[in-house]
């Protein structure tokens, strides 16, 4: 009896141990396991890497239009330009993406060493750098002016058929016409009766300009020996210092 006993015991502890034993088994060895679960993509790296791909096209592009500019037909030159416009600004490379080096003003004379048509490529103090050749000029003799005697600055009279603009620079640029106008359209003057006076004083050694002195009202403001320069007269007066009617320029408006 007691043999019969202890077989029983026996095969209990057995069938207890096998059923704890498949118990572990299912623990470690889940249903569903790892390999059906998609893990989300975490946004932040992924934006991060989209935005990385992208800065790196922006890069590509800008190296890309840097290189054309660079390599653009680059014509040699050994001269001077004068600058146009105050504010123009000398650049590190043949581009607006390219850093400032600093603001020039009108006038201010540049040794060009090149030019691609729209850039001068210029020195300054051993440096290559470049500046817009829309707002320079290889006529820097329009920046010289001959003074005249003072019994000799006559005053002019605008005529009644035309208009003339009045600029604040020796300059003027096609692609550009705004580009230092002091006065627009600058109408028939009574020099006498109204004390308003448009006085010629000096000429450039070019020829192509004349500085003028302005006294007067234009618009709200009233000016006294305001300096404004005028390009190539034509039929503001019939003839000074040897200037005839028919000479050229693109400053004079026919009505």
């Amino acid at each position: 009896m007691k043999k019969i006993l202890a077989m029983i015991l026996a095969l209990l502890m057995i069938a207890t141990m096998v059923s704890l034993s498949a118990c572990g088994d299912d623990d470690e060895n889940p249903d569903n396991d790892d390999n059906e679960y998609e893990y989300p993509a975490d946004s932040k790296d992924t934006a991060d890497d989209s935005d990385e791909d992208e800065d790196t096209d922006d890069e590509d592009e800008d190296t890309e239009k840097r290189e054309e500019l660079e390599e653009t037909d680059w014509i040699k030159k050994s001269d001077n330009v004068c600058v146009g416009v105050t504010g123009v600004v000398l650049r590190e490379g043949p581009g607006v993406d390219y850093d400032v080096v600093k603001s020039l003003k009108a006038g201010d004379k540049l040794k060009r060493t090149g030019t691609n048509g729209r850039w001068n490529k210029v020195t300054v103090d051993g440096d290559t750098y470049y500046v817009s050749a829309s707002y320079t000029t290889s006529e820097t003799d329009d920046f010289v002016f001959e003074e005249y005697e003072e019994d000799e600055q006559v005053l002019l009279n605008v005529k009644e058929e035309c208009t003339i603009n009045l600029r604040s620079t020796p300059f003027y640029s096609d692609s550009d016409a705004e580009a230092n106008l002091l006065f627009s359209g600058f109408g028939p003057t009574e020099t006498d009766e109204d004390g308003e006076a448009l006085k010629l004083i000096a000429k450039s050694k070019s020829g192509n300009w004349y500085k003028v002195s302005f006294t007067g009202t234009w618009g709200s403001k009233t000016y006294e020996n305001q300096i404004c320069y005028l390009k190539n007269i034509k039929s503001v007066v019939d003839v000074v210092d040897g200037l005839s009617a028919s000479s050229n320029g693109n400053d004079v408006v026919f009505g």
